[in-house]
């Protein structure tokens, strides 16, 4: 992928904006609708994996089903003119996890220590179902 590739003829890529273990994503220009969307691409490697593809059309779907302010709404989803899987999906701004959580002390992007994580899951097994741990 790179800025200014059409992935329709309704959007073009602007820039990456993150990758991960699953794929990337990038902020495009969808040219009909006149404004920014995010488009997630399947990992490099893994588009002719019958089972990721699968996983990430799935995804697409389900995703697509959601209604909430919580979740980006999906417009599309299909495969490029190379192969390649895309979800064409609403652009959402602001900090992400990890920068968030970098800004503080609360976060850490490491993994608590077992005694933490043990009292977590004491507390959680106590909760009638339905309550919340929250205060």
């Amino acid at each position: 992928m790179r800025a200014g590739e059409q992935v329709t003829p309704q959007v073009r890529l602007v820039r990456a904006i993150g990758a991960g273990g699953m794929g990337s994503v990038w902020v495009a220009d969808h040219l009909t609708l006149k404004t920014q969307v995010a488009v997630k691409f399947i990992l490099a490697g893994r588009e002719n994996e019958t089972d990721a593809r699968e996983r990430f059309s799935r995804e697409a779907e389900a995703a697509a089903q959601v209604k909430s302010p919580h979740v980006a709404q999906i417009f599309d989803h299909g495969v490029t003119d190379d192969g390649i899987p895309f979800i064409v999906m609403e652009l959402l701004e602001g900090k992400t996890s990890g920068v968030t959580c970098s800004a503080t002390t609360a976060c850490s992007s490491a993994r608590p220590p077992p005694s933490s994580r043990r009292s977590a899951a004491r507390s959680v097994a106590r909760t009638p179902r339905g309550s919340s741990t929250a205060t």
